[in-house]
């Protein structure tokens, strides 16, 4: 395990979607991270969702992650990792680890 918690994911997370919170309006949406924090704070899914949220709104694929990843969010990510750091690794595949 990294040693990442998913308290300080969400943490930081939280401060980027109140750093960015008018990245929408000037249209700036152009990184996974800037989408997957808008699906994060409009709480349309968990965290482990928004970051495949984010792969697939930028990638056009992956769509199928997104309800994949339903249950893993708030630490219940198999091996005890956090939602978003497995979503990154299940999306990127093993040979990103």
């Amino acid at each position: 395990m990294l040693g990442l918690s998913c308290q300080w994911l969400q943490e930081q997370m939280k401060d980027c979607c109140l750093k960015n919170s008018n990245f929408q309006k000037e249209g700036n949406m152009s990184t996974i991270s800037d989408l997957a924090c808008e699906y994060h704070a409009g709480r349309k899914g968990n965290c482990s969702q928004s970051v495949a949220a984010g792969y697939f709104q930028k990638t056009g694929q992956g769509e199928e992650y997104i309800e994949k990843f339903s249950g893993f969010g708030g630490g219940r990510a198999p091996e005890g990792y956090c939602g978003a750091l497995y979503a990154a690794m299940q999306i990127l595949g093993e040979d990103k680890k």
